[in-house]
């Protein structure tokens, strides 16, 4: 991607975060969405027994965090 269409989507992407602030809900639903796909990969392919993956619940962050913590465990 050219540099001057790089800055003019992270402005874009900064000005939405700043008037749409994700809530604690919000991302914590999004944590959970990307958890079961991944899950759901790992076991899609059949070389994984299902009894070895766990999805692991994250604490919440911090209202307004603009990351979603997540874990797996694979046993």
């Amino acid at each position: 991607m050219p540099d001057n269409l790089k800055a003019a989507n992270e402005a874009l992407e900064q000005d939405w975060v700043g008037k749409h602030p994700a809530t604690t809900e919000q991302m914590e639903s999004l944590g959970k969405a990307r958890a079961q796909s991944i899950q759901e990969a790992l076991l899609g392919g059949g070389d994984v027994e299902p009894a070895r993956v766990f999805l692991i619940h994250a604490e919440s962050q911090a209202p307004g965090a603009d990351k979603v913590k997540l874990e797996l465990s694979l046993k």
